[in-house]
């Protein structure tokens, strides 16, 4: 039975979409988009000094045949591109000379032709900081009509699965939101919630963790999770949903069953929804170097365009797997 990433890589190919890679003397960037290319996974272009790029790739001994380089400093010059710019709040009063002086930013200049349709997706991180790439997705795509919160999730595929039929599962917000309050938990679930069923096919059980079960301690934490819970049921009631629950009881149904006045579905959750930034990521570096599960993402929700971020430790399997997933939220 093929792999969910197998199926990812399988699903993105049939769009084949255009993912711009602003860092693209990286030779990791380098090698994923020829993997991507030949695998027909997507169709890159690698963005920046062409002169530069082709040094780099034939300094790794790497083959760049079929892979498009774009040039930034022509690419500034573009008077569309400049006018798009100054619609955007942080660039509006620039002169039409700092325009092409912003453009000549690489991740500005791919956000730039992401937000106007010249490309379909946009991959960065393995040079630039998560803070970088989010700003400049927030300040030149902005966010989707239906969405006020960006977040993310990771898609976290178990090297021993911990239930029957859990070969994977998302974890959020573990990148992005540090405390959320209530309001903002319920919208990281619908997002999340969205995302499984959009990009994996998945029915979503969601389970809102806490140290608390169903009331089983009073604190404020935990009181905001249990809100959080009933402002989604209000939303969403149609959406398969537990919280406040420990962790070992959204996992296992007997647990849950011993622990809930209402224990819900009968299933372990598929999507775990942490109540701040501090669970989340340690929850998910714990999975991955402990447990043995393989991460992909993070995975930006709520963007107008889909940008997602690398981390400056990934490796080529990783960017390869992200591009792929990026693909897949091209709407």
């Amino acid at each position: 039975m093929p792999s969910i990433i197998d199926k990812i890589c399988a699903d993105a190919a049939a769009q084949c979409r255009t993912v711009v890679l602003p860092e693209a003397t990286d030779e990791r960037i380098l090698r994923a988009a020829i993997e991507v290319n030949s695998s027909g996974i997507a169709r890159p272009i690698l963005l920046g000094q062409p002169a530069d790029i082709q040094a780099s790739a034939d300094g790794f001994g790497l083959n760049l045949q079929g892979i498009k380089l774009a040039d930034s400093s022509d690419l500034a010059q573009s008077l569309p591109l400049q006018s798009y710019l100054k619609t955007r709040k942080r660039y509006a009063d620039l002169s039409s000379i700092e325009c092409v002086a912003a453009l000549q930013n690489p991740l500005t200049l791919a956000c730039c032709l992401l937000a106007t349709g010249e490309v379909d997706a946009c991959v960065a991180g393995a040079v630039n900081t998560t803070t970088q790439v989010i700003q400049n997705g927030l300040r030149i795509i902005g966010m989707a009509e239906d969405s006020l919160l960006l977040s993310s999730f990771f898609l976290m595929i178990f090297a021993h699965p911990p239930a029957e039929g859990l070969d994977y599962a998302l974890f959020a917000d573990c990148a992005i939101n540090v405390n959320p309050d209530a309001d903002q938990l319920a919208q990281i679930v619908a997002a999340t919630a969205s995302s499984a069923q959009n990009l994996f096919g998945l029915d979503p059980k969601v389970a809102l963790l806490s140290f608390s079960t169903d009331g089983s301690a009073s604190h404020p934490d935990a009181d905001k999770v249990a809100c959080a819970t009933r402002r989604v049921n209000e939303m969403h009631p149609q959406l398969k949903l537990i919280g406040e629950v420990q962790f070992d009881a959204a996992l296992s149904p007997a647990v849950r069953a011993s622990k809930m006045s209402r224990p819900g579905y009968l299933e372990p959750a598929n999507v775990y929804i942490f109540p701040d930034l501090d669970a989340g990521n340690i929850a998910a570096k714990v999975a991955e170097r402990i447990g043995g599960a393989r991460p992909v993402g993070p995975i930006l929700q709520g963007l107008r365009k889909p940008l997602n971020d690398l981390s400056r430790g990934t490796d080529v399997a990783s960017i390869v797997n992200t591009i792929a997933m990026t693909c897949l939220q091209v709407k």
